[in-house]
């Protein structure tokens, strides 16, 4: 292989891609197998069709900006943390140094990021892949597999004894950086090179390297919705599910940053906040903060989870998708379309929108993107509403910036975290409300600080979560708190669960 140019050597050729490195669970094989501290091992039923029914979320994972995994994302929340960091392009320092080299850039909004620890990293040997093909495998693919693996323990899923099973596995991505370095770099001459550099750089490889690497034979795709990828990989997860068409399903989204010229140009089209902050619904709102990391969760249908007695997070009601078809501009959300998949969403899990408490928002903090969804919301969430009891809004993009293609799969985790939990996690950056939408014409709050869920004389939790992507994609969902039905078994790990208060 020709010798790697510095931009790429940093992710290609470091040391400890010979497997030096654990995953960050710490967790073999024979020590999962074996461990008492784990829900107990369940398989997966044979294929077998069934109606139309809720999916329930029973395992969840996550490597986000700050927090490495599910209860560290709820610290986060809860703390009020910010995991956006500021660099200097051209010093050559940190993560600055890894995208820009030592040439200066030419917006100040590329000295803002939320990233990951150890992009860079990755135990090839754990998933039984070659040090020689995980030079080329996109990170973005080693974050899937590791992610993937911890949200199966999380459900008490041995992942060795899946194979063979019909199994979907569903992943949200849009960016092919690493690819572009790849094709920059190095242009490998022996065979065997070109072939990891072709399977290891393509999107699809998310979705399809989980199923190789297990040995799964249910559906696999990889969705590339903009930032709607991974909202609309979720949606047909639970399509799949509900059509019988997979008896478990891995979903998501992952996002790495790390190429610095796609960086320049969303600044250069003025995407990026000048001054590092996705300041959502505020007034002196200027644009986001990139941001990367990877979210999974395994859904099953709720009967199926109640009976096989798992430890179910939250359920969703309904997910639709739709677009906006002809506009004000292809990057220009589109407020009917977006009123008509809320809309949508209600009518699908029969209920009414003063059901729902909650909207964890879309909120990329643009000039233009924030009264259109604010609009939307308005007149689907607003209407009929009691001034005392507002729809109250959120948006965790203020916490660990926009993650693009996986900013779906963050916002349903925390919308479940917080229809389970009971607890609203302050929205940041907020100070005045952006003058563009008229706050008086509907009852709308922004949730500047933390707060209890409303009281509602004991009805369930109901969240919606909002998805729009770049060109013209929307995708909402609707998540609920899940109180167990008379009947359902109780999981093997529930004692352990509840003294961890999850």
């Amino acid at each position: 292989m020709a010798r790697l140019e510095p931009s790429l050597y940093w992710l290609l050729k470091a040391p400890w891609l010979a497997g030096s490195r654990q995953r960050e669970s710490g967790c073999s094989r024979q020590q999962y197998n074996a461990s008492a501290d784990l829900p107990e091992m369940r398989g997966v039923r044979t294929m077998s069709r069934t109606t139309s029914e809720p999916i329930a979320i029973v395992g969840m994972a996550c490597r986000f900006p700050g927090a490495n995994d599910v209860e560290a994302f709820w610290r986060l929340l809860t703390e009020g943390g910010n995991s956006v960091s500021e660099g200097v392009p051209g010093s050559g320092i940190g993560r600055w140094g890894q995208l820009f080299g030592d040439r200066a850039v030419r917006s100040e909004a590329c000295r803002f990021g939320a990233f990951v620890d150890d992009i860079d990293r990755f135990d090839d040997s754990f998933f039984r892949i070659s040090p020689v093909e995980a030079q080329f495998l996109d990170p973005q693919q080693r974050m899937m597999l590791e992610v993937t693996w911890q949200a199966l323990e999380d459900a008490g899923i041995d992942p060795d004894r899946l194979r063979g099973s019909r199994t979907g596995v569903y992943s949200g991505i849009s960016n092919d950086e690493y690819r572009m370095l790849v094709v920059e770099s190095s242009r490998p001459t022996e065979a065997a090179a070109s072939l990891y550099a072709l399977s290891g750089t393509n999107l699809n490889g998310t979705a399809g390297r989980v199923s190789f690497v297990l040995g799964l034979t249910g559906p696999a795709k990889a969705v590339d919705a903009a930032c709607a990828s991974a909202m609309v990989a979720i949606h047909d997860a639970v399509a799949d599910l509900q059509q019988g068409k997979a008896n478990l399903a891995i979903a998501g989204g992952v996002q790495a940053i790390l190429n610095g010229r796609i960086y320049e140009l969303r600044a250069d089209a003025m995407m990026l906040s000048p001054d590092g902050q996705c300041k959502t619904f505020d007034a002196s709102a200027n644009g986001y903060v990139r941001g990367e990391g990877c979210g999974v969760v395994i859904l099953k249908r709720l009967s199926d989870a109640e009976a096989d007695g798992d430890r179910i997070w939250a359920v969703i009601r309904s997910a639709v998708m739709n677009h906006g078809g002809t506009g004000v501009g292809l990057t220009v959300p589109n407020t009917p379309a977006l009123e008509q998949v809320m809309t949508d969403a209600l009518a699908e899990a029969g209920v009414a929108p003063t059901e729902v408490d909650y909207l964890e928002a879309h909120g990329t903090g643009t000039a233009v993107g924030d009264p259109i969804e604010l609009n939307a919301v308005a007149n689907v969430y607003g209407r009929e509403r009691a001034a005392d009891r507002p729809i109250l809004l959120g948006s965790v993009k203020t916490n660990v910036g926009h993650l693009e293609s996986a900013a779906g799969v963050v916002g349903l985790m925390k919308a479940a975290l917080v229809v389970k939990r009971g607890v609203i996690p302050k929205h940041l950056h907020f100070h005045e409300p952006n003058p563009e939408f008229d706050w008086d014409r509907a009852p709308l709050q922004v949730t500047s600080t933390m707060m209890d869920w409303p009281d509602r004389s004991g009805r369930t939790r109901l969240a919606g979560v909002n998805c729009f992507g770049i060109s013209g994609t929307n995708a909402h969902l609707l998540v609920e708190e899940y109180r167990p039905s008379a009947g359902a078994a109780r999981w093997a790990g529930a004692a352990r669960a509840e003294a961890r208060g999850g």
